[in-house]
């Protein structure tokens, strides 16, 4: 094997080895690849077959090697199991059965749509379809949001209303009410109105709504009576309330330094009153 093909026969797939390096272009390389091992398990039974039915080609999409356009030519046997007879295609770890891409490519279009933020630029850099491109971002977000459907409340929660424009019927604001977990510091839910039953359907998915010791909304009857009923525990915050107690205490701490250097310049107690 020349010093090449060795270097590439590293960084394809585990289970494959590499046959035959193929140079389509000086952007595109085909590397043709088969398994490594000699026989496979049935899926039916937990049977070795080592009897090879038939063989067939597929072409796979690799990440990018030293930016360059990888094709995986890979030789997949199908296998006949002496058991039950059931003839099955064997299997290749970091590619899924059914798709043309490995893992690390797709793994390759999350990592780069974070930093087009935009499909078309994606697609035209890795020179795949849009199509694909929104699939497999898809696929993550929905994955990260089962993840978050299993993580409960943290200790404090932010609850404020948006609107997205106008109803076509009534001609009045659309608002959606966010529920954010503010130590985590994410969008926890969305709720599609802020009508009381609307958002105890869109949380209820949700654990932990016992944990919540705070939360910090801008005290409106439908949020107050909303919060005093779901979270049984927390105590609401005025959002609005927050600002003049900062500035309530910044100006008594001028108050107090002031007095402090009148004091001091005077050279002894001082009856004038200090002001922020």
């Amino acid at each position: 094997m020349s010093p090449e093909n060795h270097l590439v026969n590293r960084f394809i797939l585990p289970q494959l080895k590499l046959i035959k390096f193929e140079k389509v272009s000086n952007k595109t390389f085909k590397l043709h690849c088969a398994k490594k091992t000699k026989w496979e398990v049935c899926r039916k039974c937990p049977t070795k077959s080592y009897s090879i039915h038939d063989k067939r080609r597929v072409s796979i999409r690799d990440a990018k090697l030293f930016n360059k356009n990888i094709k995986l030519i890979i030789t997949k046997r199908r296998f006949r199991c002496p058991n039950c007879k059931c003839v099955f295609t064997e299997n290749i770890d970091g590619i899924k059965q059914g798709f043309r891409t490995t893992e690390k490519y797709r793994g390759e279009i999350l990592f780069n749509f974070q930093n087009f933020k935009n499909s078309t630029g994606v697609a035209s850099y890795l020179r795949c379809s849009t199509t694909l491109v929104t699939k497999t971002v898809n696929q993550r977000l929905e994955l990260e949001l089962r993840k978050s459907r299993n993580t409960p409340w943290s200790s404090t929660v932010l609850i404020d209303e948006h609107s997205f424009g106008r109803s076509k019927k009534n001609k009045r604001k659309d608002f959606v009410t966010c529920f954010v977990d503010n130590n985590r510091k994410t969008l926890r839910e969305m709720a599609p109105s802020r009508d009381y039953l609307d958002m105890k359907t869109s949380l209820d998915h949700i654990p932990g709504k016992e944990k919540v010791s705070h939360v910090v909304m801008d005290m409106s009857p439908v949020f107050k009576s909303f919060t005093l009923d779901y979270f049984p525990n927390a105590q609401s915050v005025n959002s609005f309330s927050v600002v003049p107690m900062v500035f309530k205490a910044l100006k008594t701490i001028g108050f107090e330094l002031s007095t402090i250097v009148v004091r001091a310049s005077s050279g002894g107690p001082s009856r004038a009153k200090g002001s922020f």
